[in-house]
């Protein structure tokens, strides 16, 4: 009783949460959709392993007969779920179909063949793996439940440390036009992994009897609630950037003075106008990036794109591309190619220009091509390189 009590109060609030996130609009868009899946999927499986674990108690063998065991499949389906809702949540681009083929056909896959082999059996048959489903004494079951602990502890470490990487911004990311704090995503997919730990060392222990499956009814109602709860909240949460005070001024009349029109210089056209940071964010993206470049060296890859800048950033390409526009005046080719001419001129300027030619260099430092090399070069420096090497030829 104590078992059924609580799948019954988990299926409760996976139910209702599950409609909420369904029928509300949230800052955070089609993540809270996986999100809802997920809570989806859970109730399915809580449903299927509750009902399985009343026949095993009370042996209501015509329940047995008609018995489909749909944890099978949705239990495999809640990891790849959670792990598209924290892709989408960091920024990463919107999923396509072929992203939800590579994370949903692996795990269908065990689960579909499961049911096929169950479906096959005689009713006799049937009952009796039914029977032995807790104990996992048939070899099909005891390879599911092995694919089951893999595939969820390797999702949930792979969210943890995507979220675990945005620390040195306090765990707060862009989400819209809001800020959001998701730290408490690091201490879910924690206990999340720890329970499965403790969950596999009790079965284990017991011989996978009675207790596995109450301590992990125990541990998926706590996980349950913790993540209904919290991402409810923190989805409708948003943290002020720079709130600034109200203040109220005196009104003061001034004698109207004329002014003379005088013309102002504009700048020149080598020197780009660059837009002063608005936000706070902005200010923390650009520091990131720029530590990034200093330190990964994206830009040293030829095939470098946005994507994979924004990647590092936790943030959506095209949000790269407006950063890099306002606040640098440039589009991000060229943002790449000043770091690389950087690196090309400090080069030539060792005796590494002695042992290999432009081109190689040029290769190393991530150009795709000469004639792009060249052109880049030329557009930062305003001479070719070798009118650049030749004149550190001179002064030397």
């Amino acid at each position: 009783m104590f078992s059924t009590g609580i799948a019954t109060f988990s299926v409760f609030i996976l139910i209702i949460f599950s409609i909420v996130f369904l029928l509300k609009k949230w800052p955070t868009g089609g993540a809270n959709y996986f999100l809802a899946l997920a809570f989806v999927l859970m109730v399915i499986s809580n449903l299927s392993v509750t009902l399985l674990h009343y026949a095993h108690a009370f042996k209501p063998y015509n329940l047995l007969a008609s018995y489909f065991p749909a944890h099978c499949v949705s239990a495999l389906l809640i990891a790849p779920s959670l792990y598209l809702y924290i892709c989408i949540l960091l920024g990463h681009r919107p999923i396509h179909w072929k992203k939800l083929l590579f994370h949903y056909t692996p795990a269908l896959l065990p689960g579909t063949l499961y049911l096929l082999y169950f479906t096959a059996q005689p009713e006799p048959a049937q009952i009796h793996l039914l029977m032995n489903h807790q104990h996992a004494a048939h070899w099909m079951v005891v390879v599911l439940n092995s694919v089951f602990c893999i595939q969820t502890a390797t999702y949930f470490i792979i969210c943890l440390r995507k979220v675990y990487a945005l620390r040195h911004v306090n765990y707060d990311i862009e989400v819209g036009e809001k800020l959001i704090n998701i730290r408490w995503l690091v201490y879910f997919f924690a206990i999340a992994v720890a329970g499965l730990c403790i969950y596999l060392l009790l079965g284990f222990l017991s011989g996978f009897s009675h207790i596995r499956l109450t301590a992990g009814l125990c541990i998926y109602a706590a996980l349950s609630a913790y993540l209904s709860f919290y991402s409810v909240w923190n989805s409708q949460r948003d943290v002020p950037l720079i709130p600034l005070p109200e203040m109220s001024l005196p009104e003061i009349t001034l004698p109207e003075i004329p002014i003379p029109e005088i013309p102002l210089p504009l700048p020149e056209a080598d020197e780009p106008v660059k837009q002063p940071i608005k936000t706070e964010i902005d200010s923390q993206l650009l520091a990131m990036l720029t530590t990034e470049m200093e330190t990964s060296k994206p830009y040293l890859d030829g095939k470098c794109d946005e994507c994979k800048v924004a990647s590092l950033l936790h943030i959506a390409p095209s949000r790269l591309s407006q950063l890099i526009n306002t606040h640098t005046n440039s589009n991000f080719r060229d943002y790449l190619n000043k770091y690389r001419v950087e690196l090309v001129s400090e080069l030539l300027q060792n005796d590494i220009a002695d042992k290999l030619t432009l081109e190689a260099i040029s290769k190393q430092c991530g150009f795709g091509s000469k004639n792009s090399f060249n052109r880049a070069f030329k557009k930062f420096t305003g001479k070719t390189p070798k009118e650049y090497q030749q004149e550190i030829e001179k002064k030397e």
